[in-house]
C-alpha cells in the first residue's frame, strides 16, 4: 500500500517504476479495449493540494500525478482517444476530499456527475434502451 511508504521509499518506487511503465500500461489498456469494441476514455487524476504539502512523500505524489496527467494528455492525442480533464474541473473544496487524492462520499458524487456530463456531451453514451 502506497500510503504506508515513507518519503524516501516512495521516491524510490517512483524512480523504479517511472513514467514509461505508466505510459506502456495505458497504451496497452487502450489497445485491449479497442480490440474488444470498447471506446476507451482517459480521465486525468485530480490531486487536491489541501493537506501536508510540506511532506516530501506528498510532494512526490503531487509531482507524479502531474506527470501522469501529462502522459494521459499526450496519449489521448497520439492515440486519438477521448480524454476528460477531471483535474481541471474537480474543485479543491475540503468537503470533496478525504485527503489529497481520495474523495469523500460527496466528492464521489461530484466526480461521477462531472464524468457523466462529459460522456454525455461528447456523445460517448449509448442511446437510451440500447443493449449490446
Amino acid at each position: 500500500h502506497l500510503g504506508s511508504l515513507g518519503g524516501n521509499e516512495f521516491r524510490e518506487l517512483l524512480r523504479e517504476h517511472g513514467p514509461e511503465h505508466f505510459r506502456r500500461n495505458v497504451r496497452s489498456l487502450v489497445a485491449a479495449g479497442r480490440e474488444h469494441g470498447v471506446v476507451p476514455v482517459l480521465v486525468t487524476f485530480k490531486f487536491a493540494p489541501l493537506y501536508n504539502m510540506d511532506r516530501p512523500r506528498v510532494e512526490a505524489r503531487f509531482r507524479a500525478v502531474q506527470e501522469h496527467n501529462e502522459i494521459l494528455r499526450e496519449l489521448a492525442e497520439t492515440m486519438s482517444a477521448p480524454i476528460y480533464d477531471l483535474a481541471a474541473d474537480m474543485g479543491d473544496e475540503q468537503r470533496l476530499w478525504f485527503d489529497n487524492h481520495h474523495v469523500t462520499r460527496h466528492g464521489a458524487r461530484v466526480k461521477a456527475e462531472l464524468i457523466a456530463a462529459y460522456l454525455d456531451q461528447a456523445g460517448l453514451l449509448p442511446p437510451p434502451g440500447h443493449r449490446p
